[in-house]
């Protein structure tokens, strides 16, 4: 008997049938289901000590790469320390000497070798059958009979290189109130504090400017030899920042390290009053700059002929909205204001190379200087914006300087 006939014959035997058949489906259905959340819930569970012990790893290879001018063995103690401060699935966590590595890390491939003279340490923190620990529990795979689960976390921690260009005022004004001593000094503890630096990379130069500026040392790793570019030196003119920021730049871009970070150290105690040409070389700013020079520096060394208001000081490099991360268009004086539009050039120039610009505005008196212009240069450029308002704070803040960036995770 065919089944259409059977089902004509028989209905009710079909029905009972098909009413066996769903519920079968219905229960395969709800085991599909709950074996999904229990695979869910693990997943969840596992994330969770992933970044348990990516947490341990990553502050384990910044305290042992403190310690890599020490050895490697005190490398170690000090990640297996902080390492057992962390806790990972509810308990301190403890690393194998296996676990912490010394090597060389390259940011241009950014691949870490074991081999070299180190400036890098490599942590694996794991949860395996092979560590102190073993592997992370799980719990509904378990009905499923797989009741671990291996999980582990990598952190490289390395030293930053950097290219440092200071750039310092050496203006008239400087002679007051002992801040040209004041930044003499601090500059010379900067490269002290570099020199005494385990495994320092770094490399410097120095810029000094007043009416004009003067390249003193181009970037070098004979950091002792910069003294005497600092020292050498006396305090005159007037205040061109953006002539020593252009040298600085120029500086970096043409001789700095593709594989370090690049640094200006920008100090003044007044507002820029005086600039130099720009360069007008094609791809300096994407296209040459037409302006004649005259509009945008004045004449008479970049001053004003008559006084601050004549029009032909107007810089004509653009107008506000050009520039708008300007923190006080229209404020200044238009002399003052032609020479900050040519600061701004020269920092928009310095973006595409990544150049961090740190700014000192050192000055008792918030009108003498402008500290306005020193901190939007700063947050511009991803730097920090420092004041002091006396020549003692100058050493302090050198200091705090020296010491950023001195390591950092890298992966």
């Amino acid at each position: 008997m065919t089944d259409a006939l059977s089902w004509i014959v028989y209905p009710g035997k079909f029905i009972r049938n098909k009413r066996g058949s769903i519920i079968v489906f219905i229960t395969v259905s709800f085991m599909a289901l709950f074996a999904l959340g229990a695979v869910a819930v693990d997943l969840a569970y596992l994330y969770n000590i992933k970044g348990e012990l990516q947490n341990t790893a990553d502050a384990a290879a910044l305290s042992g790469i403190s310690a890599l001018a020490l050895g490697p063995d005190e490398v170690r103690q000090r990640a297996k320390d902080i390492a057992l401060k962390n806790r990972v699935e509810g308990k301190n966590f403890e690393l194998l000497d296996s676990d912490i590595e010394t090597g060389v890390w390259d940011p241009t491939t950014r691949t870490f070798t074991s081999t070299g003279a180190p400036n890098a340490v490599r942590v694996t923190a794991r949860k395996t059958a092979e560590a102190p620990q073993g592997e992370a529990k799980l719990f509904f795979a378990q009905l499923f009979g797989k009741r671990t689960a291996p999980v582990r976390a990598q952190a490289i921690a390395a030293i930053n290189s950097r290219d440092v260009m200071l750039v310092l005022d050496r203006s008239g004004s400087m002679n007051d109130d002992g801040k040209f001593t004041a930044t003499q000094q601090g500059a010379n503890q900067f490269i002290d504090l570099l020199i005494n630096r385990p495994l320092n990379e770094d490399r410097v130069g120095v810029v000094w400017y007043s009416t004009t500026s003067q390249l003193s040392s181009g970037l070098t790793k004979d950091l002792a030899s910069l003294h005497s570019a600092i020292n050498n030196q006396s305090a005159a003119g007037w205040t061109g920042i953006s002539s020593g920021v252009n040298d600085a730049i120029e500086e970096l871009v043409n001789h700095g390290n593709p594989k370090s970070s690049k640094i200006i150290v920008l100090l003044t105690d007044g507002v820029a009053n005086t600039c130099v040409p720009l360069p007008t070389t094609p791809g300096w700013l994407g296209d040459p700059l037409t302006e004649p020079v005259s509009h945008v520096c004045g004449t008479n060394n970049g001053f004003c002929p008559t006084n601050h208001f004549t029009p032909g000081c107007d810089s004509g490099v653009g107008a506000a909205d050009d520039f708008p991360w300007d923190p006080a268009p229209g404020n200044l004086m238009r002399n003052s204001r032609a020479k900050r539009e040519v600061m701004y050039l020269a920092v928009e120039r310095a973006l595409p190379e990544k150049i961090i610009i740190y700014t000192i505005a050192l000055s008792n008196d918030p009108l003498a200087v402008d500290g306005e212009l020193m901190k939007a240069v700063a947050q511009r450029t991803k730097g920090l914006y420092y004041i002091a308002t006396d020549a003692s704070n100058v050493d302090d803040i050198f200091k705090s300087i020296a010491g950023q960036g001195n390591f950092s995770l890298v992966n």
